[in-house]
């Protein structure tokens, strides 16, 4: 397959490695906690955890309009049950959300094995010029292992 707009890895610090404050550097929202030993690199993060209520982590990425983006991560299910919201979200230049790229819901149940997730988003509308890339857990308790964490927009 001949690619003539691969435009690269978009995420930063995708194996959580750098942290700064108590969060992982680039990595915006209610954050979870670095574990060790991680499946790829020095740390993963592990969302949830919070008894009352969701928490999420996102990063925002430049995109062009057109290019489809390439979804990947790792990970595992850390408290059996929880579920996992994985979505991406178009913003235009007010960092106004203009639609949905990509939207997953994961139900999972307990499981110590490492999983590895793929999936390419809609075409970037026109009057978009970032995309959010996020990870929620929506209800306390729920907890899930992230790792790797890899955008590539084609």
């Amino acid at each position: 397959m001949v690619e003539p707009f691969y435009r690269g890895e978009l995420v930063r610090n995708p194996r959580f490695d750098d942290w700064h404050n108590g969060r992982p550097v680039y990595w915006e929202g209610a954050v979870g906690v670095p574990i060790t030993p991680a499946h790829t690199g020095y740390r993963m993060l592990r969302l949830g955890g919070n008894a009352w209520g969701p928490s999420e982590i996102y990063q925002d990425l430049t995109v062009n309009p057109g290019t489809f983006l390439e979804l990947r991560f790792c990970g595992r299910v850390a408290v059996f049950g929880s579920v996992l919201q994985v979505s991406i979200t178009w913003l235009n230049r007010e960092e106004r959300a203009v639609g949905s790229g990509l939207e997953l819901v994961m139900a999972l149940a307990h499981d110590t094995e490492y999983r590895h997730c793929v999936a390419v988003s809609n075409a970037c509308p026109a009057s978009v010029v970032q995309a959010r890339v996020s990870f929620r857990i929506p209800s306390g308790g729920g907890q899930f292992d992230l790792d790797y964490v890899s955008v590539v927009a084609r």
